[in-house]
């Protein structure tokens, strides 16, 4: 038998609007982050392209949703540590993190029919490229570095 519910791994913009588009299909949903709020890396970018949009306008609507769905579980601190099962039947276990010392950790079990991954990136360490130049040359930068130094508000002035 299919379950119908679905298992979201990643609580990036791409997490967020998978997590919206089936929830608005009338699907339920888990979002599993394993940081303490969503939002993921999109946030570090001053505009979008192709419109120029400030990431900030495009993402705090949607984490407000996000949040607020009622079809919508939102498991922040979380990590899945248990996959089980196959394809329309998937048995899920999720250990959320105890996020100060008095607390303990907890495992969440349930069921879904699909999953769908958007665990985002890591940035690359250019330091593992020393042809390059980086960290040796002042003007040599990443792209999220050189994104920071042009933003209209930010730390670098």
């Amino acid at each position: 038998m299919f379950n119908p519910d679905v298992l979201v791994v990643g609580g990036g913009i791409a997490g967020i609007q998978a997590s919206l588009d089936i929830a608005n299909g009338g699907y339920k949903v888990y979002l599993v982050e394993r940081g303490p709020s969503v939002g993921g890396r999109m946030i570090e970018l001053d505009r979008t392209f192709p419109t120029l949009e400030s990431s900030g306008h495009i993402l705090a609507p949607k984490i407000t949703e996000v949040s607020q769905h009622p079809c919508i579980e939102l498991l922040t601190c979380s990590e899945v540590e248990k996959v089980s099962g196959s394809a329309g039947n998937f048995a899920i276990g999720v250990r959320k993190k105890a996020i100060n010392s008095g607390g303990t950790d907890g495992m969440s079990e349930f069921n879904v029919g699909s999953i769908v991954v958007a665990t985002g990136y890591d940035q690359f360490d250019p330091r593992k490229m020393p042809e390059y130049g980086y960290g040796k040359y002042d003007n040599i930068l990443t792209g999220l570095e050189f994104e920071k130094m042009t933003r209209v508000v930010g730390d670098t002035g």
